[in-house]
């Protein structure tokens, strides 16, 4: 991603999000606990309950793709995303998710698909303030929660499932259930 992008990226969503108060800032203690992510270097998010990765179905390169659950296949570049730092008045280890790029060649973001709870993580073109997340520490060491950033929910595994193909959605963040701790892990 060129110097450019990242910073329209940053542009976009200081605009957006101008004036919102939905996001908490993280304790310095908490943040040690988040892993520094590279730029322009494809993650897999790995969920602690199922040990199944976030992937896009068919690696589909559709707007509004719903996300799901799946094996973590060696190679398979749908299971690979690009976490792309938003710095400035924005909480610590904040980021918008890139999911690829779509059939003109133009970004795809993670999103969820309303900023209710059960609402379905998509991949969506458009890029504002539905495009931000917070990785928090999670319950396990090691491990985080991808939090969205306006409306407060944590990724999260539909009904905690550990079944393959599971849609992936945004829920009330649970120091109960592991189906929204993830690990960030490189997809080398």
């Amino acid at each position: 991603m060129n110097s450019f992008h990242t910073k329209r990226i940053r542009r976009f969503l200081a605009l957006a999000l101008a004036g919102s108060a939905a996001f908490v800032a993280s304790t310095s203690a908490a943040q040690a606990q988040v892993p520094v992510l590279q730029p322009n270097k494809p993650y897999k998010i790995k969920f602690g309950h199922s040990g199944q990765i976030l992937n896009v179905p068919n690696a589909s390169n559709k707007e509004g793709e719903g996300l799901v659950t799946y094996f973590d296949i060696p190679g398979f570049k749908n299971d690979d995303f690009t976490f792309i730092k938003v710095g400035g008045s924005f909480p610590a280890n904040t980021y918008v998710i890139e999911a690829g790029k779509n059939a003109f060649g133009l970004p795809l973001y993670v999103v969820p698909k309303k900023g209710e709870m059960g609402a379905q993580v998509i991949q969506d073109r458009t890029l504002g303030a539905f495009s931000a997340w917070q990785l928090r520490p999670g319950q396990l060491p090691g491990f985080v929660e991808i939090v969205h950033l306006q409306s407060g929910l944590a990724m999260n595994v539909a009904g905690a499932s550990p079944n393959a193909g599971t849609p992936v959605i945004v829920w009330q963040p649970s120091k109960v259930h592991l189906n929204d701790d993830v690990r960030i892990l490189s997809a080398s």
